[in-house]
């Protein structure tokens, strides 16, 4: 189709022919009649009436200035160059697309769509007389003759005819089958690494970086189909040198391709390009002509690789500088891609659970698991939506030079314009795939929309179907189980409980926590005088007891009032974490004790003391939990008054309640699921926080010095308020604050922390190297009482926290929640136990003293065994004092 030019543009064009001329003559004139005033100013006048000239035939005579776009890239190239070579490209044009429309101006010569008529328009084949658009590449690697370029790169019809004749075969269905237990085998190696690592970890979490292991099983994979041998990677767990080395080829490519297209800009990258840069692409080059060489050297040994099927063709094959520059750029662009799109389908599953619900709900309606094959992946529906939903998300093939076309010579339409030759031209696939002109919701992942046959997405286009087709072949459904399940499932319920432990929410009920606190001090002073021996450490886990009911199911159960404050209460706290610390070698049996017969806890009595205490707070909470769930599925509110609870606020929303009305799966919310929750939030906050509430409590008392700073602290504070502080205030006081540091680093509420085994691999730390299926962990007994990190480590110096650059130097080796994924969701309660307890007993105001009762810290006090908890001697007096 030929466009007829309009008057305005022939007369445009016209003048614009004339200014050189023009200027010319004026410049030769000049330099006859007066040679002096031919200077710097006649020449700069001469330069920017140029540049003026230039900029006014851009913006408003060129055959472009029709179509909308940034006023600067309708004068330069250069903002969409910097935008290529930083990598902000993408986020660019979606922005520039959404200002300007469909089609948008990003250069003088350069026009970015995302109508989805654009596909055909420029990336399809021709008929009749146009011809196929040019791939935009820089002018010396265009001039090179045919037979110099790899198949993605060649220019010219015929040569990317010939070589795809070559390679299709490699590419074919029935090669395909061939490749897939080859392929198969590397997606083993990474379900094993992956499930491992999983497995060996004591509480089913680890940390796994999956971007890394698709990188290293892609190039496993394709090192193994292009030459015929893997890299290595999956079963070492060592990055080859040369992964690193392709990343930078790949971005020498992109940025020296855009920067060639200026004057002297390819000889100016190649003399400040970082030589290391240089250094690596010519790596990568030589690695790929060596592992060719290799591979040819075997010749047709009947192996299903892609050069196996080259080198079966008949006649004469492709010339050794094609099969190099095939092999580096299939090491380039078939890789990268693949595990990125992996990644992001990895990635919007574990964000959205109920999607991943749906394909492990898919998965597991397959009859026979044991024989998944490609065939077999590829009839799943909902997988094969997901990774088309994720492909909408991050088209990783469909980005990058290799979609820069210019128009070919005698110009072609493009949608409704018909634009002349060498215009350059894309579609601004990522853009297109994310813009609401084209799609529902398109933030949303939503695979259900790919399962309606009557819908069609024409802005969707498979431009090159590979990458597709490659992630089928490697999204094995028993790998994404596998992955999915046991690494997301403990997110998910960590999730699901957090906004019971959110920090405003507890903040929000401190009077709840205020008034339990004044409940035991209420205790403490009818004790007074009266010359009553009370048991510290029952007491505060009393205590601890209604501060986490309270906090998880909205009311208490009253262990706080209970006379002589439950005095099973600590062998029931040893017990249950010396359940947990045996269960953990033989078996998770922990749960089913739980629901142990009561005559099964008499016979276990003499074994574990208060076996019958633990199953009876057990059924308390049993029964709290079936009521809240039952009312919560079936919108009947549930008061404290039906569970015979104290107390409670308008309003609240229990533990039961916002596990219900989370995005756990359905099972995940089943009453049994839920029970154990609970219980396990409940019973966790249990010794730690009242062990250390009680240890602090006996170091002031045998510390006068110490005892009496904090009260002369908590005087000053309550003068100055006129009022009890609050715990946000309480926090604000330094010696207070030591005091709880320097208390919880003595106290060791939890002295081990997350053993981890590497059952395949050495484990390298600085020198030291260890073992594959040894446990390390890391202690805060031992740290917390290394003497180069706390000099004197066994005295109670809280003086040591009060300095704010020894706080600082302290700050790296503090562990008392735990840290990252397993941080302890309830370290807000247990704090606002701690400090309002302590603040309240030592205060002024308290009206009470405490006086320690035959109480000795070796036999009474100090840590002697840790279940879980710290526990002191087995025969431990216990922390006991008089009220005065």
């Amino acid at each position: 189709m030929n466009a007829t030019p309009s008057a305005l543009e022939t007369a445009a064009n016209a003048a614009w022919s004339a200014i050189p001329t023009l200027m010319q003559e004026k410049l030769s004139q000049a330099a006859i009649s007066s040679p002096v005033v031919l200077g710097l100013s006649t020449i700069l006048t001469l330069f920017f009436t140029w540049l003026i000239s230039l900029s006014i035939y851009r913006i408003w005579f060129h055959t472009l200035s029709k179509h909308p776009g940034p006023l600067l890239c309708k004068l330069t190239s250069t903002v969409w160059a910097y935008h290529f070579t930083k990598g902000s490209i993408l986020q660019w044009e979606a922005k520039q697309h959404k200002k300007y429309g469909q089609t948008v101006r990003l250069g003088p010569n350069r026009l970015s769509f995302i109508d989805p008529r654009a596909w055909k328009d420029i990336y399809g084949h021709k008929f009749g007389n146009a011809k196929p658009n040019v791939k935009n590449l820089d002018r010396a690697v265009k001039n090179l003759p045919s037979g110099r370029l790899p198949m993605a790169l060649e220019p010219t019809t015929a040569g990317h005819a010939a070589q795809r004749k070559q390679f299709n075969p490699a590419f074919g269905e029935r090669a395909w089958k061939e490749q897939e237990p080859l392929v198969q085998k590397y997606v083993e190696q990474l379900m094993r690494r992956v499930s491992a690592e999983i497995e060996a970890s004591a509480d089913g979490e680890t940390v796994v970086d999956i971007a890394t292991l698709y990188n290293f099983m892609t190039f496993d994979v394709m090192g193994d189909l292009t030459f015929g041998e893997g890299l290595g990677q999956l079963e070492t767990g060592i990055e080859s040198s040369w992964v690193p080395a392709v990343f930078v080829m790949y971005k020498l490519l992109n940025k020296r391709s855009v920067i060639k297209a200026y004057p002297l800009g390819g000889f100016l990258f190649d003399l400040f390009a970082p030589k290391g840069m240089l250094q690596d692409s010519a790596k990568h080059m030589q690695h790929c002509s060596d592992l060719i060489a290799k591979r040819l050297e075997k010749g047709n040994d009947g192996r299903p690789d892609i050069f196996g099927h080259v080198l079966k063709q008949p006649g004469d094959t492709i010339s050794r500088t094609l099969m190099n520059a095939n092999a580096n750029m299939l090491m380039v662009a078939g890789t990268e891609t693949t595990a990125t799109t992996l990644t992001t389908v990895t990635h919007l599953l574990l964000r959205n659970p109920d999607k991943m619900e749906k394909l492990l709900r898919e998965i597991r309606d397959v009859p026979d698991r044991s024989s998944l094959n490609s065939q077999v992946v590829q009839r799943m529906q909902y997988l094969n939506a997901v990774i088309e939903e994720a492909l909408r998300f991050c088209p990783s093939g469909q980005v990058g030079l290799g979609t820069q076309r210019e128009i070919a010579p005698g110009g072609n339409q493009v949608c409704d314009d018909f634009l002349a030759e060498e215009t350059e031209v894309a579609v601004a696939a990522w853009t297109m795939s994310n813009s609401s002109l084209h799609w529902k919701d398109p933030a949303e992942f939503v695979p259900e929309r790919w399962l309606l046959d009557e819908v069609d997405y024409p802005a969707y286009h498979k431009y090159d179907n590979r990458v597709a087709q490659a992630v089928v072949y490697f999204a094995d459904p028993l790998f994404f189980e596998s992955l999915l399940r046991p690494h997301e499932l403990h997110r998910m319920r960590r999730e699901a409980i957090l906004p019971v432990f959110a920090t405003p929410l507890i903040m929000s009920r401190e009077h709840l926590y205020e008034a339990l606190v004044q409940r035991l001090l209420a205790r403490f002073r009818a004790a007074k005088g009266t010359g009553a021996v009370l048991t510290l450490g029952h007491a505060f886990r009393c205590l601890a007891i209604d501060l986490t009911c309270t906090t998880n199911l909205g009311y208490d159960f009253g262990f706080v009032d209970v006379e002589d404050f439950e005095k099973d209460m600590f062998n029931i706290a040893r017990t249950l974490g010396r359940m947990n610390m045996i269960s953990r070698h033989i078996g998770h049996w922990f749960f089913a004790v739980m629901r142990a017969p009561a005559r099964w806890a008499k016979r276990a009595e003499p074994v574990s003391p208060g076996m019958i205490r633990v199953l009876h707070f057990r059924n308390l909470i049993d029964q709290a939990v079936t009521e809240q769930h039952r009312a919560a599925t079936t919108n009947i509110t549930s008061t404290s008054e039906k569970t015979g609870g104290n107390g409670g606020d308008d309003g609240f929303k229990s533990t039961v309640q916002h596990i219900l009305k989370s995005n756990l799966p359905a099972h995940e919310k089943e009453l049994t699921r839920v029970v154990n929750e609970v219980w396990l939030c409940i019973n966790v906050g249990i010794d730690t926080e009242g062990q250390a509430i009680a240890f602090a409590t006996f170091m002031l008392l045998s510390h006068p010095e110490e005892l009496a700073q904090l009260r002369e602290e908590l005087a000053e504070c309550e003068k100055r308020l006129g009022r009890l502080p609050t715990y946000q205030e309480l926090k604000e006081l330094n010696y207070l604050n030591a005091v709880v540091q320097e208390s919880f680093r003595l106290n060791h509420p939890i002295a081990g922390r997350l053993p981890r085994t590497d059952p395949d691999l050495e484990i390298q730390y600085r020198n030291v190297v260890i073992p594959r299926g040894v446990t390390v962990s890391v202690s805060t007994y031992d740290i917390y009482l290394y003497p180069t990190i706390f000099p004197d480590p066994h005295r109670f110096q809280p003086k040591r926290w009060l300095e704010l650059s020894e706080r600082k130097r302290l700050r790296k080796y503090i562990n008392n929640y735990g840290r990252g994924t397993r941080s302890c969701v309830g370290m807000d309660v247990a704090n606002m136990g701690i400090y309002l307890n302590l603040g309240r007993i030592f205060a002024p105001s308290a009206g009470f003293g405490l006086s320690l009762h035959d109480t000795l810290y070796e036999r009474d006090v100090a840590f002697d065994a840790d279940f879980f908890g710290a526990f002191p001697k087995s025969g431990s007096n216990h922390i006991k004092a008089t009220v005065i």
